[in-house]
Parts: structure tokens; C-alpha cells; sequence
């Protein structure tokens, strides 16, 4: 039988996947940052395979957890994620939220678009919980399919946020 790795190694095993899945998109950059409150970094979204600054389509900030498993064979599952974690990702615009399930043999990446308004229905009426559990699906292996979730999350990331921003203005005046 296997021993399972203290966190640290199963985060740094998490994270490394994700970075090898995400340096396969020839549009993507992963960056780490473990030293914000709630989120681990983020991943630059070009617009074409040249990554300079004015072919930049933005940022999308990225959560990710580490879980080991000893068997890996679902499609989709939900992970617990702190209400104080949803509240700082909703008023930031939304994160991609990933789970590495991984062991001596194999991982799966799982991943969760979570927008402002998404954020918005899972909170309701939950908001004194400490954790709320939240669906992900598995990452697909394609550059092409990868790169779309992320073009679509700052699609519509960018659109609530100004929504929300038009909204807080007709408050204020």
C-alpha cells in the first residue's frame, strides 16, 4: 500500500499538472502566485500564439486544489469551497476554480467557471454556511476546447462586471 503525500507535495503535484496541461495551449501563460488571500495566481489569454502585450485578451484568475485519491474515475465532482473564498472570487470578477485529483498513477484535472452571477445563485440562501459544495467538470485534453473556456470566462467575466459596475453607478448618483 501507498503512503499519501502530505499536502505540500500533493499541491505541488496539482499545480505542475495544471501547468503541463495549460502550457499545451499555445494562447495560454500560467502564472503562480500563492501569496494572495484567495487565489493561486492566473492565466494570461492571448490572442494569438505570439505572447506580447498587445496581443493580451486579459487575465483569468485561477484557484487550484490538490486532492489525493486512490481511485480516479469520474467524469464530474463537486468540492467543498469556503463562502468567504465565493464572496472575495464574485466581487473579482469570478475565478476558474480547479481540482487535481491525483495518486502514484494517474491525475484528472476538474475545473469550474465560476462568474459573478454564478456565484450569485450558489450563495443563495447559504451565505451563513462556512463551505459550500460546487460542481466541476473534467478539463478536456484539447488546446482548442481549453482555450475557449477561458476565452468564454473572460468573455462573460468582463460583461458582468460591468453590469455590476452600471448597476453600483445608479446607486451612487
Amino acid at each position: 500500500m501507498n503512503k499519501t503525500p502530505n499536502n505540500k507535495t500533493i499541491e505541488l503535484l496539482s499545480v505542475c499538472q495544471l501547468k503541463i496541461a495549460l502550457a499545451k495551449v499555445s494562447k495560454c501563460h500560467p502564472n503562480e502566485n500563492d501569496k494572495t488571500p484567495s487565489w493561486d495566481g492566473n492565466i494570461e489569454v492571448y490572442n494569438n500564439d505570439n505572447k506580447k502585450k498587445g496581443n493580451l485578451d486579459g487575465t483569468v484568475p485561477v484557484q487550484v486544489k490538490g486532492k489525493w485519491c486512490e481511485d480516479i474515475c469520474n467524469d464530474s465532482i463537486t468540492f467543498p469551497i469556503e463562502v468567504t473564498d465565493l464572496i472575495n472570487y464574485k466581487n473579482g470578477g469570478g475565478v476558474m476554480y480547479f481540482v487535481i485529483l491525483c495518486n502514484t498513477t494517474q491525475h484528472k484535472i476538474y475545473y469550474a467557471s465560476l462568474l459573478p452571477i454564478d456565484i450569485d445563485s450558489i450563495l443563495r440562501n447559504k451565505i451563513t454556511q462556512k463551505n459550500i459544495s460546487v460542481g466541476l467538470d473534467i478539463l478536456p485534453n484539447a488546446e482548442r476546447e481549453i482555450y475557449l473556456i477561458l476565452k468564454k470566462f473572460l468573455y462573460h467575466s468582463k460583461r458582468q462586471t460591468q453590469i455590476d459596475l452600471n448597476i453600483q453607478k445608479q446607486f451612487i448618483t
